[in-house]
């Protein structure tokens, strides 16, 4: 929420709307949530300068960009690509492409800062880049066992609502 307000106040006042009521952190005063903003600075220095400068809309935009970057992509080369805030869908047979990809945008975006990128599960494509490698004993090894991807949750309540709007728009 700080990185995200233009001001402490601001801050302060999306951080109490966020908590339930009659809970103690809805009643902090302003005095005892600027003592946790300065303990929270003191501890990440490396960003405390942009807390409570409405940074959060800059690094949105670089978030979009990084997006925008991934999807004209994949765009071009005809694969599907479904976005989901700062994540994305692809077919498990691009899912080492896609992992590229958005490592390429996210250097590019930061001036070639590199972050390590999650995935979940492992895609088909990244499993035959496993089978083509020079192995000297792959006779060990029963890759057809290895699960494509492990789907979450959430994801299965995304793609059921994706899926519910599909027919909407197809009726």
């Amino acid at each position: 929420m700080g990185i995200n307000a233009k001001s402490p106040k601001a801050a302060f006042s999306a951080f109490r709307q966020d908590q339930q009521t009659g809970s103690v952190e809805k009643s902090m005063t302003d005095k005892q949530l600027q003592l946790l903003l300065e303990a929270f600075k003191e501890k990440h220095l490396a960003i405390a300068d942009s807390i409570c400068t409405d940074k959060g809309v800059e690094l949105m935009k670089v978030d979009g960009r990084i997006t925008a970057k991934v999807i004209n992509y994949f765009t071009k080369k005809n694969i599907p690509a479904l976005t989901i805030h700062d994540s994305y869908i692809t077919p498990h047979t691009h899912t080492g492409e896609l992992r590229r990809v958005m490592n390429e945008a996210v250097t590019e975006e930061l001036n070639g800062f590199k972050i390590n990128i999650d995935q979940e599960g492992v895609g088909l494509d990244q499993i035959q880049a496993f089978r083509n490698m020079d192995r000297a004993n792959t006779s060990d090894h029963n890759y057809n066992q290895i699960v494509s991807y492990n789907r979450t949750e959430g994801y299965n309540n995304r793609l059921k609502q994706h899926n519910k709007w599909l027919l909407k728009v197809n009726n």
